[in-house]
């Protein structure tokens, strides 16, 4: 039950950012989007291959390389692994539905700070 009322008020949230703020709603449901593809990771502890370990091990690179496969594998297409250098804090581009998303890939035991989600928001309109 609890889970189930999470759930509605999270809905409740998105639905109130993207009736004001579209962008800001777009860029609130991919770290969503990302948060759940590590939910799976971490339940599954092997997905695609990789186990936990082998996941934590991986560099920055490489790390942007398999979030861009799990992208692909569930349902988005033209998925694309920016350059690095330059990229305005957007890691990964890729479509679903019509709709365009920038992705910013943060391989931290830690909380992701304010900075990454300032620029992966800025990163969106320059791509």
């Amino acid at each position: 039950m609890k889970r189930f009322v999470e759930g509605l008020l999270l809905a409740a949230v998105v639905w109130g950012l993207f009736w004001l703020y579209p962008r800001a709603a777009a860029a609130a449901f991919v770290v969503y989007i990302i948060a759940k593809i590590w939910g799976v990771i971490r339940r599954h502890r092997k997905i695609y291959g990789y186990n936990e370990h082998q996941i934590d091990d991986m560099d920055g690179h490489t790390f942007e390389q398999f979030c861009a496969e799990l992208l692909y594998r569930n349902g988005f297409r033209n998925v694309e692994v920016t350059s690095g250098s330059g990229d305005h804090g957007v890691d990964v581009l890729a479509m679903k539905d019509g709709e365009s998303y920038a992705i910013q890939c943060k391989h931290y035991a830690g909380k992701v700070g304010n900075k990454a989600v300032q620029e992966v928001y800025t990163g969106k309109d320059i791509y």
